[in-house]
């Protein structure tokens, strides 16, 4: 979630602020390259549709500042 979208700093275009799907690894990297330790969460899920949309959908990681 952008909480600060580029339409109030910048002119406006269509898909200034898109949201893209990145990978497990690409957030790693950016976050490592910063001095951050990157933690893994694992979601509790109920069922096999919770599963998919928790485990395959959605990044669960936490970041903290070393």
């Amino acid at each position: 979630m952008n909480l600060d979208p580029a339409i109030f700093h910048q002119q406006w275009y269509r898909d200034a602020d898109a949201i893209n799907l990145v990978s497990k690894y690409d957030v790693e990297i950016w976050h490592i390259d910063r001095k951050y330790k990157v933690i893994q969460l694992l979601p509790n899920y109920s069922g096999w549709r919770d599963f998919i949309v928790k485990r395959w959908l959605t990044l669960c990681i936490a970041c903290q500042k070393q």
